[in-house]
Parts: C-alpha cells; sequence; structure tokens
C-alpha cells in the first residue's frame, strides 16, 4: 500500500467499519455518512492524542516540557531556574543514592547546565608530609621534567602535580577544597573547507586566513561515573598530545597493530584534502601527519625515520603534511604543492551565531525559483546579478529568486541588482560555511522600491553600499535581511585578527535623501557597523553589530533590538521596543530612550531620563548608593572584543553579577542571552550543597 492510500485509510476508520451495503447506499446519495464520520473521525484522533500524552506524562523521558516539574516536585527535585530540567529530574534519586562522592557532582554538573564537567579532589594535588601507613606515590611534591603530558597539564584540570597548601578561604589547593570545572563554549564542525593560501604548500586553515585553534569535540560519556579525560574534553587541541597520537599511530602501523586513538576513530577531529597535478583529490592519512611549529612557515622533508619495535629495522614511512593546530597552519612536505586544500575541523565559539557550517532551519521560500551553485561558481551566476542584460535570463519575470550555495567553497560577489518588487536570496544549505568575498571592497547594491535581499548563512568578507536601482522613483523603500550570516566586521581581517579597515562600516547607503528608507533585520548574525539615511531602521535580535574603529556601531533613524550585543557608540533617533540588550559604549538618541529600552546594561548618561530597570542606573537609584564606586565598578568585562576568538562578545564570569542578571529573566543581557548561562550556573551553585560532604567546598570554575 502506497503512503498516500494509507494515509486516507487512516483518515477513515470509522467509515471503514460500516456494512458494505451502507457504504454503497452512501454513494448513492452523495456519501453525507462519510462527510460525518470524517468530523467523528477527527474527534477521535484528538482524543487518541490526548490519552497518547497522558501516558507519556508519566515518564519522565517521553513528557511534554511544562510537566518535568511536577514530575520533580513529588521527588523534591526543584532548580531555581527552569532551565534543563529534564535530566536532573531523571537522576535525581541516583544522585541521592550516591550523594557526597565527586563522581556524583561531575554528572550533577552536566545535568544541570549541559555544559562537560570535571571535579578534582584539591586534597590529593596539596603537598604534605605522608603517612607510612598510606603512602601516596603519586604525590610527587618534585615535577619530573621528563613528564611531558604532566607539564601540559600545569594549570589545567587535569592538573596531577603537587602545590603547596593554599591558605585562601576560597583557593584551590586545600584539603577542604573541590574544583568543578565547566566547559560553556560550543564546538562546530566546519566540512570541506577551502584553506587559504600563505605561501606555495602552505596553508591557513580558516578561509579568512586567521591563526585560529583547532578544537576537539565533546566526548564525554554520559553516566554517574563516567569521567572527563583530558582528550574528551571540548578544548583547544594541544600540539605535544597530538604529536604523540600521531606517534603512536605510526608506530602501529609499523607492527601491525591497531591503535584506538580518541582523535582520529569513526569521527576524525581533522581530515585534510588537496588536490594533486593529475586534478584527483586525495586524503591525507593521519599516518602522514606530524604535529609541529609553524610560527614561521617550514616545509618538513617527504620521509620520516622510523624504527620498528620487533626487530628494530629502521623504516622510512613518507610525510605529506605537517600541522600546528593550535595556530590553524598547515605546510605540505618538500616536493608536494597542491593546488586547492580542503579541511574537515572543529573550532570553537561562544555560540553558534553568525555564518558558520552548524545545523539551522533555512527561511521559507515556497513561492521561489531556487538556483544551486558549487565549487566557487565556475559558471559565474553570481556576476550575473549585477547587471539588467545578464541577469533578465536569471530572472524571467520570477519575483522571487534564490541562489543557494551547496558547499563550503570560496564564492566572489559582484554587483547586485535587486528589480522594484522582487526578493533576492543569497544563502547557503544547512551545515555549509561558504567564504563569499565582494570584488570590490566596498560592493554596490542597487536596490528598487519595495525590493528586499536576504544573505542567510554566509560568510561575507567585504562591505556592501546600498543605492537606489536606476529609474526608481523619488520616494523609494528597500529591506536587507541577514539570518546566520556575519559581514565581517573590518571588510577583512589580519593575520593575527585585526581589522583591515576599521573605519569601513559593513552596510551603508549611498543617498543620504530620507526619502529612500532602507530597513535592516539581523537574526543571529553578526555585523560591523550599519550607517543608513536618515529614513533607515534597524530590527536585529540575537545578534552582535561590532565597530572595531572609531565609527558608531549604529547610525539609523529608529531601532528596535532584542537580545543584542552592541560593541561601540550608537547614534539612533528614536529606540522603540527593546529589551535584553548589551551597549558597551555609549547611546546617543534625540528622544530620551525610558521606555525604549529596558532590562539592558547601557553606559550611564546622567543628561538623559532613567530607562525602565537598566544597569548601573537600577543600582545608582537604591537607598545609600555610592556613584563613585558603583560606576567605577559596574562595567561588562568581555572575554574578547576580537572577532574570530572563542569568546568573542561573550561575557566573562567575573563580570559584575548584577550585569550578568540583568536581564528581563534574570539572564545575561546580549546576543548570547539565549545560552542562559547565568541561570544554568545559578541552578548548579543552588543545589551543590546537597550532594557536598561536609567541611567541603566546591569552587566553580569556567575552563571556556
Amino acid at each position: 500500500m502506497s503512503s498516500a492510500s494509507s494515509q486516507v485509510a487512516s483518515r477513515e476508520r470509522l467509515y471503514a467499519l460500516l456494512p458494505t451495503i451502507y457504504r454503497m447506499r452512501d454513494f448513492a446519495h452523495g456519501e453525507p455518512l462519510r462527510a460525518l464520520l470524517a468530523l467523528l473521525q477527527e474527534e477521535l484522533v484528538r482524543v487518541e492524542d490526548d490519552i497518547t500524552r497522558l501516558y507519556n506524562s508519566w515518564f519522565v523521558e517521553t513528557c511534554d516540557e511544562w510537566t518535568v516539574p511536577y514530575l520533580g516536585e513529588l521527588l523534591g527535585a526543584r532548580l531555581r531556574h527552569a532551565v534543563n530540567p529534564r535530566a536532573f529530574t531523571a537522576n535525581t534519586l541516583a544522585y541521592r543514592r550516591r550523594k557526597g562522592t565527586v563522581q556524583t557532582l561531575t554528572a550533577l554538573a552536566r545535568d544541570i547546565t549541559g555544559w562537560p564537567a570535571h571535579t578534582v579532589e584539591y586534597s590529593a594535588l596539596v603537598a604534605t608530609a605522608q603517612h607510612v601507613n598510606s603512602p601516596r606515590p603519586a604525590g610527587l611534591v618534585t615535577a619530573d621534567l621528563r613528564l611531558s603530558d604532566a607539564l601540559d597539564n600545569i594549570g589545567t584540570p587535569f592538573e596531577t602535580s603537587a602545590r603547596t597548601v593554599d591558605v585562601r578561604a576560597r583557593g584551590r589547593y586545600h584539603p577542604q577544597q573541590l574544583g568543578l570545572y565547566v566547559w560553556r563554549s560550543s564546538v562546530v564542525r566546519q566540512e570541506r573547507v577551502v584553506a587559504t593560501a600563505a605561501s606555495a604548500g602552505c596553508f591557513y586553515v580558516s578561509p579568512l586566513g586567521l591563526s585560529l585553534s583547532l578544537w576537539s569535540p565533546a566526548r564525554s560519556r554520559p553516566g554517574l561515573v563516567a569521567k572527563t579525560q583530558p582528550e574528551l574534553a571540548p578544548q583547544p587541541i594541544r600540539r605535544r598530545l597530538l604529536q604523540r597520537i600521531l606517534e603512536s599511530r605510526r608506530q602501529a602501523l609499523l607492527d601491525g597493530r591497531t591503535v584506538q586513538d580518541p582523535y582520529f576513530g569513526s569521527e576524525p577531529v581533522l581530515r585534510v584534502f588537496y588536490r594533486d597535478d593529475s586534478g584527483h583529490t586525495q586524503e591525507v592519512s593521519p599516518e602522514q601527519m606530524i604535529a609541529a611549529e609553524l610560527k614561521s612557515f617550514w616545509r618538513p622533508p617527504a620521509v620520516l625515520p622510523c624504527q620498528r619495535s620487533g626487530d628494530g629495522k629502521a623504516v622510512q614511512l613518507p610525510v605529506k603534511l605537517a600541522l600546528d593546530p593550535e595556530r590553524g597552519r598547515l605546510a605540505f612536505a618538500e616536493g608536494l604543492t597542491p593546488t586547492q586544500v580542503w579541511v574537515s575541523y572543529h573550532y570553537g565559539a561562544a555560540a553558534q551565531l553568525g555564518g558558520g557550517g552548524y545545523e539551522r532551519a533555512l527561511l521559507d521560500s515556497p513561492d521561489a525559483s531556487v538556483v544551486v551553485l558549487r565549487d566557487g561558481d565556475p559558471g559565474g551566476v553570481l556576476s550575473q546579478l549585477g547587471s539588467a542584460t545578464t541577469a533578465s535570463a536569471l530572472w524571467q519575470g520570477r519575483q522571487h529568486l534564490v541562489v543557494e550555495l551547496a558547499d563550503s567553497d570560496r564564492y566572489t560577489l559582484g554587483a547586485l541588482q535587486v528589480p522594484a518588487g522582487c526578493k533576492l536570496t543569497l544563502r547557503a544549505q544547512s551545515q555549509a560555511c561558504p567564504l563569499v568575498k565582494t570584488s570590490e571592497v566596498t560592493q554596490v547594491v542597487s536596490v528598487g522600491d519595495g525590493a528586499t535581499l536576504i544573505l542567510e548563512g554566509l560568510l561575507i568578507a567585504g562591505t556592501m553600499a546600498l543605492q537606489p536601482l536606476a529609474g526608481s522613483p523619488a520616494t523609494s523603500s528597500a529591506s536587507v535581511v541577514l539570518h546566520h550570516s556575519t559581514l565581517v566586521p573590518g571588510a577583512l581581517v589580519t593575520e593575527s585578527g585585526s581589522p583591515l579597515q576599521p573605519e569601513a562600516p559593513s552596510l551603508s547607503t549611498t543617498s543620504d535623501r530620507a526619502s529612500f528608507a532602507v530597513s535592516v533585520q539581523l537574526t543571529r548574525s553578526i555585523c560591523g557597523p550599519v550607517q543608513l539615511a536618515q529614513g533607515g531602521s534597524v530590527v536585529a535580535c540575537d545578534s552582535i553589530v561590532d565597530s572595531p574603529g572609531s565609527l558608531p556601531a549604529l547610525t539609523v533613524a529608529t531601532a528596535r533590538l532584542s537580545r543584542v550585543t552592541v560593541l561601540g557608540r550608537s547614534v539612533v533617533g528614536c529606540v522603540t521596543d527593546s529589551i535584553d540588550c548589551l551597549l558597551t559604549g555609549e547611546l546617543t538618541t534625540a528622544s530620551s530612550p525610558e521606555g525604549g529600552i529596558s532590562y539592558s546594561y547601557l553606559p550611564y548618561d546622567p543628561s538623559s531620563q532613567a530607562p525602565y530597570r537598566c544597569q548601573p542606573h537600577l543600582s545608582l537609584a537604591e537607598p545609600d548608593a555610592d556613584p563613585a564606586r558603583i560606576l567605577a565598578e559596574l562595567r561588562p568585562q568581555l572575554i574578547s572584543r576580537r572577532y574570530g576568538t572563542p569568546g568573542y562578545a561573550q561575557l566573562d564570569v567575573r563580570s559584575p553579577s548584577a550585569i550578568r542578571t540583568a536581564a528581563s529573566d534574570q539572564g545575561e543581557p546580549g546576543a548570547l542571552h539565549h545560552l542562559q548561562q547565568a541561570l544554568r550556573e545559578s541552578n548548579l551553585i543552588d543545589s551543590q550543597d546537597e550532594y557536598l560532604r561536609s567541611s567541603l567546598t566546591l569552587n566553580l570554575f569556567v575552563v571556556t
């Protein structure tokens, strides 16, 4: 039976129960009985769905999200904030059976926060005089300089070197102290991204040519007794550890053994492909890689001397690639100069934001005509969108044209023209991260009256200047939508991540007439400065607007911001309905921001009326407030303000609590509000006392 016929049979179960004679008579009278039973069937389906949901609500694994707190109330499992409560509720009884153990604290942190965690007992790391009846052979006070891994782990959650006692009240190295380490950063996988050539045979892994550290994804095993290993934690790959793994694989290849390592198993952390002289694409096996420091590019020899374990015979193994995971650099061996290189790797980010290779839902385009491009657009379709004569074959009277990039290759974007009343969408497929470079540093985009340009899932290196299309009426309007996209702040970046053009706006209008109204919509995007004409407006949510230079981050007539981080000052005519925002620079507005912005942080301005429940205005309004102290201390601390770094635009845990809980739901304001990091930490701190042994103190440390 086909799927269509089975669906029809499922919808007509009641009608199928009737005897055939009644169905024949019903058919002769125009099937009124069939229509009546179809209505009864709809009610039957609703009743069956309610019964199924009621049965599923008996179990925490299958119940609806709103039912979880009710099940937790039966056990006394309460969280201060309703963030990620399902796993905590499901394992509460198991936690209580094992309370007081280190493994329980680690599992508790994983379930409450959703982050990988690791607990350290500092009593084993304090240098003490050992008793003869209970010696600790591993508790050596003097570090062994021959143990490279132990030296690399100093200062990390996996440190094994003993230290003298820390006498501070909340120190680390004390017999009564426990350390709980969590990793907050997201690890994003990039699939077959084109590497950037630095010189002959040498490449940057990053498509922008950044020095980018390569990460290993989170692979901690679930369970109450599972431990987090250094190789399984979501953190940057260390060069020395990678070299040891690669050497063990080469030795196993010589000895005829199979090695299981955490980096190159069924899901490798890194894969390198290249195109040889004959035009064929080949993959570099892990045994043909070496880990090396490539602060200055150099090319390794084509062979590596090794020795077989069994008979001690010297063997020459081929080498194709030298890799520096801490800088994201590749150097191919002498004699091998590929024309093109692709890399599949992982990188660390504060959140899945901007143009990235993560999985995302595409915007609906039901009536659009889709043109799919691959391999860098060899047919030059993108170049045809800037001319009325060449673009006519693509549009052909269509109102909505979608140009979809199907891979993570490099594409060049020329001038664009969007006819009046039409919609042009440039998008990348889900989990693809193509780099789109503008042919000019400032690319001109001509838009007609009522036209819409949508940029979805793209990483764009360059800036865009909007202008009215030739022949547009005196009064015209247009829209630009950025959805999960990035317009690199500063147009391009150097190897260290510094912007090449810090004073260049990412989005601007070449016409200063008020009759040319451009509206910009940002959703889960990263953008440089936005400068629009007098009639321009910005509606942004869950986004970052960054001015790396002296330009205002926003220069618009009206703005409505929700969960937005603005790095730099802003000049806005009117701010309306803005909430949960983080503005690091001054906000200059013609009208009072009172009522227009709330539950946010914006620098204090004594000349304006206080916004609604914003910091530091809220703290200054408290009785007996010390303005000098509050203004000096109540400042946001960001992990990094430089685009391309893992902690870009992320609030540091050292930021004042009044800022980290300034949002409307007591979370942190800004573009990373959806992560609910402050609420997760609050839940963890509030729940730890029940599972902690007496006389012990648990300290929370954020690794990333």
